[in-house]
């Protein structure tokens, strides 16, 4: 299935609107639904697609995961591509934990000499 397919399937009707690079197509954007803003090149490896009005831009997968909120490796299955990666195991997702914050002392406030001039300068005197 291309990506062509896919808008297909999900309701969006799009035409062609040049031969070049295998072919351009125009529509409505799935997110921002501008009309003929949306482009899309089924004829590239994986298909990609760009809103002129959101920037919203992929290719099928990434569509997949958009759009029908897919996770990569649903949207590889889908188009019937392997993952190009290894997921990483729920294990592996825990062993990395990020630092704790640590809050620093702030600077002491300016002296109130200092702000009598800050307002004398900014004329709120």
């Amino acid at each position: 299935m291309d990506l062509l397919e896919l808008l297909e399937a999900d309701g969006f009707r799009l035409k062609l609107v040049s031969r070049t690079k295998n072919g351009e197509y125009a529509g409505p954007c799935p997110w921002c639904g501008g009309t003929d803003r949306f482009r899309v090149w089924p004829g590239s490896k994986g298909g990609r697609y760009w809103c002129r009005q959101c920037e919203k831009k992929g290719d099928g997968i990434q569509y997949l995961r958009d759009f029908r909120g897919l996770s990569y490796r649903e949207a590889c299955l889908v188009l019937g591509e392997a993952p190009k990666h290894k997921p990483t195991s729920a294990w592996q997702r825990r062993a990395h934990t990020p630092p704790k914050f640590t809050p620093k002392e702030s600077a002491p406030a300016p002296d109130v000499r200092w702000r009598k001039e800050a307002k004398q300068f900014l004329g709120l005197d």
